[in-house]
């Protein structure tokens, strides 16, 4: 009776043996691969003239702006409190502006017996490569962690157009109206700098968090191409529209520090 007892024993104390150690090898092997998906907050976009995404482009126009930014982090465990991580991050640029004039009295664009309506909109997107390395303090359920990485970002063209529209103010007639399509050239930045974060787990291998990075860039953006289409009055039949063309070779080369970004990270860990 005894033997049994003790055999059983031995039997149950090793199944839980084996479970326990396969529970810890797969805690280790979650621990070695993380893939987060990143919500940042959109940066502002350094262009080469035109377009300034980061202030109106109509005075006193009415904005809506559709700019969004997200990513994917993907990081591997090298040692307990190291990693190597690859981060990618688009950020879509899609502004729109309208003003009418018969709203503002200081404008000045057109005479006093007349008044016009502006549309303005510009697309962009920037793309951003960073591969890095951090180190993280491991706690149960906090993990505050910090690192340095290499970034390169491509600039994509600035796609905008802006269409005014001229009428009579006492009859409401249309006079005229002019549609601009501007395309600025894209361009390139690289740069190196800092980020720091905190991950809280949540459930098994998921964790969630918020990150805080800036970086120190060396910037080239091209050329632009501008084309202007004119209608003229409409009742004036011997006056067609017409179209200009005015290419430009400017270059906008320099270096500053980005903003700070912040990014809300959901992650999974296996």
């Amino acid at each position: 009776m005894k033997t049994k007892t003790f055999l059983s024993a031995m039997f149950f104390s090793s199944l839980t043996y084996t479970s326990v150690f396969a529970q810890t090898h797969n805690e280790q092997k979650e621990n070695k691969w993380q893939i987060g998906v990143l919500l940042n907050t959109v940066e502002p976009i350094q262009t080469e003239g035109g377009f300034d995404f980061n202030q109106r482009f109509l005075h006193l126009g009415h904005r809506k702006d559709k700019s969004y930014s997200t990513g994917l982090n993907i990081s591997y465990k090298v040692q307990e409190n190291f990693s190597l991580r690859l981060s990618a991050k688009i950020t879509e640029y899609n502004i729109e502006e309208t003003a009418d004039t018969r709203e503002v009295t200081d404008v000045g664009l057109t005479p006093s017996s007349n008044y016009g309506l502006y549309f303005v909109k510009a697309k962009s997107s920037v793309i951003n490569i960073s591969p890095g390395v951090l180190w993280n303090l491991k706690y149960k359920i906090i993990n505050p962690y910090a690192g340095f990485q290499l970034s390169y970002k491509y600039y994509n063209k600035v796609i905008g157009n802006v269409h005014d529209e001229v009428y009579e103010r006492a009859t409401n007639n249309f006079l005229s109206s002019d549609n601009q399509a501007i395309k600025e050239g894209g361009g390139f930045a690289l740069g190196v700098g800092p980020f720091i974060g905190l991950s809280i787990k949540a459930y098994r291998g998921l964790s969630v968090g918020a990150e805080f990075s800036s970086a120190f860039y060396y910037y080239k953006l091209g050329s632009s191409n501008y084309e202007n289409i004119v209608t003229t009055v409409p009742y004036v039949p011997s006056t067609p529209s017409y179209t200009i063309t005015s290419p430009k070779s400017d270059t906008n080369e320099g270096a500053n520090f980005s903003n700070i970004i912040t990014s809300i990270i959901i992650s999974i860990n296996f």
